[in-house]
């Protein structure tokens, strides 16, 4: 899905979202790291949490992207999950959200079983974007 600039240019920023997935009938929200690569969503977890789960057994999921100086400008993304690998790839994407969000590498003994889950962008609403 093309995005407009300015979503673009929102989402690009290293804001901590909130991601939405469906969770034995309830809805589990989390707060997560992302980033906007090759068009699509890049999420990344350690192996075992419920979340990534949710994601490939339902095959969807939402995040909301909140400006930190204004809760009434947000992005919501409404996603459909395309894959998820983990090994050498997973640890690389894990290092360069961490670089993203913190300035630096992500701690070496956190590196272990991660996994990375790819989605793309099937619709979206903003609201003072």
């Amino acid at each position: 899905m093309d995005l407009d600039h300015k979503i673009v240019e929102f989402i690009s920023k290293p804001i901590v979202a909130t991601l939405g997935t469906f969770s034995d009938g309830d809805v589990q929200l989390n707060n997560v790291w992302y980033m906007l690569k090759d068009g699509k969503i890049l999420l990344n977890s350690q192996k075992g949490r419920k979340w990534p789960e949710n994601i490939a057994r339902h095959k969807k999921f939402s995040l909301i992207i909140t400006d930190p100086t204004n809760p009434y400008r947000y992005v919501t993304l409404y996603c459909t999950f395309e894959q998820s690998y983990d090994g050498e790839e997973a640890v690389k994407d894990i290092d360069e959200l961490s670089v993203r969000y913190t300035g630096g590498s992500y701690p070496e003994d956190q590196k272990v079983g991660r996994i990375s889950l790819i989605g793309s962008i099937r619709h979206y609403k903003t609201f003072n974007v």
